[in-house]
């Protein structure tokens, strides 16, 4: 019986993804397969994909790089599995597409910029999230999973738990905009969460956010990993400790 990409893509994710891969992971995969990869190839039977055919598929993606560099990672990934489970004989994704930049440069934002990305923010009505991260550097997986309990409002700390725990200063004007933004669910725990659902932002929508203030402000090509590296350079402008501030910002050594 011939099983079809989507067939098996699909059943890769329920039965080997979501065994070892972290929910964020798999629903990221999710998203690739059923936004790219099914409509585009999921009709072709497994065995019947090429190596020409994967090309194809991928020049013809609307993305950039980085988005083609997910979804061969992806495909790949999927295809290994089917060779090792002996459906095909070997993995038509073969050699590593779209590789990585040796080098990535920092966008950092002058303090100008800074002041347009966060007028942008509030005009969208985002402001607080978006002041939170470049003012303190915390990654954007943090954020969405900070609980309002996790916020000191006396003694202005902000407690980030996880592999790299630590207690984060904050201004009283961080402090203020937490508090506007906790203000409109004050029974739910969590801080960041869509006025309507009540539920946690996702990455995705943080970043199409990001999109939307760099768009508005004319900074293309500002990463939203970028707001990190700029608070990480504002710091050691004004004197911060090297040691120090990597802990703040979660890392193991200066």
């Amino acid at each position: 019986m011939s099983v079809t990409v989507k067939e098996w893509a699909e059943f890769w994710l329920v039965e080997y993804d979501s065994k070892c891969s972290k929910p964020s992971t798999v629903q990221a995969h999710r998203y690739l397969i059923r936004n790219h990869i099914i409509p585009h190839i999921g009709e072709t039977e497994l065995a019947m994909l090429t190596e020409q055919d994967v090309l194809c598929f991928l020049d013809e993606l609307p993305l950039g790089s980085a988005g083609k560099r997910n979804v061969s990672a992806v495909l790949r990934r999927i295809m290994r599995q089917a060779a090792e489970d002996g459906l095909i004989r070997r993995n038509p994704v073969t050699t590593r597409l779209y590789p990585c930049p040796d080098k990535v440069t920092a966008n950092i934002l002058s303090e100008q910029e800074i002041e347009d990305y966060l007028i942008e923010a509030e005009k969208q009505g985002k402001l607080p999230m978006f002041h939170l991260l470049i003012n303190t550097g915390i990654k954007v997986g943090e954020l969405i999973q900070i609980q309002w309990r996790e916020v000191d409002e006396q003694k202005g700390i902000l407690m980030i738990a996880g592999q790299r725990s630590r207690r984060i200063p904050l201004g009283s004007d961080t402090v203020a905009l937490l508090r506007q933004e906790h203000a409109p669910h004050p029974s739910s725990p969590g801080l960041f969460l869509h006025r309507g659902s009540l539920k946690p932002y996702t990455r995705g929508e943080i970043y199409c956010y990001h999109r939307k203030i760099i768009s508005a402000c004319e900074l293309e090509g500002v990463r939203l990993c970028d707001l990190r590296h700029t608070c990480a350079v504002r710091n050691l402008r004004d004197g911060a400790d090297p040691s120090t501030l990597a802990a703040l910002l979660g890392h193991g050594d200066a």
